[in-house]
């Protein structure tokens, strides 16, 4: 067979394999859950009236700014319903170890725990946690940076968790 006829061919047999996948999400009830379909975003609108509560440290922060960012992804306008409040526990351990008792590799765990309230009233209550690992390298300045951007790698995944976690929650809850 000539080239131009496997190659529509394999067109033809991608496209009928992406027609069958929609086919079948679709048949089990599958809906996107931030945008389009049946519900246009609505998880989007409830993250959206979400206030982030205020964050002590600067690993904190950078958690904070990181939710801020993406539940303000449907805009700003929203009316503010919900208070998001958390709590905080950053630790590392040295794990590569030398020979003479130094190392050279280390992980940071980050712990949230994190509280979502109505009017007052708790409606979620979770914990998110990450892990992130650095070099430890002889050069001072390099081993801060490289901590630094650990943590802040570990921060913005445990953001990433709770968002992902909040708009579960609505779409469970049928609030989106």
């Amino acid at each position: 067979m000539s080239g131009r006829v496997l190659t529509t061919r394999r067109a033809l047999l991608r496209g009928a394999g992406a027609a069958g996948l929609a086919l079948a999400t679709a048949a089990c009830g599958y809906q996107p859950m931030y945008g389009g379909g049946a519900r246009n975003g609505m998880a989007s609108r409830q993250l959206a009236a979400i206030r982030v509560g205020i964050a002590g440290d600067r690993i904190g922060q950078i958690m904070r700014t990181e939710i801020e960012r993406q539940v303000a992804a449907a805009g700003r306008n929203v009316p503010k319903v919900y208070n998001l409040s958390f709590s905080a526990d950053l630790t590392s351990t040295e794990v590569g170890i030398r020979k003479d008792a130094t190392a050279t590799r280390a992980n940071v765990f980050y712990t949230v725990d994190y509280e979502l309230t109505r009017d007052g009233e708790r409606v979620l209550q979770k914990t998110a946690r990450s892990i992130a690992s650095y070099n430890i390298l002889d050069d001072q300045y390099a081993a801060i940076v490289s901590r630094e951007d650990a943590e802040r790698r570990a921060a913005e995944d445990v953001a990433r968790q709770i968002v992902n976690r909040l708009s579960t929650y609505f779409v469970e809850q049928g609030e989106a």
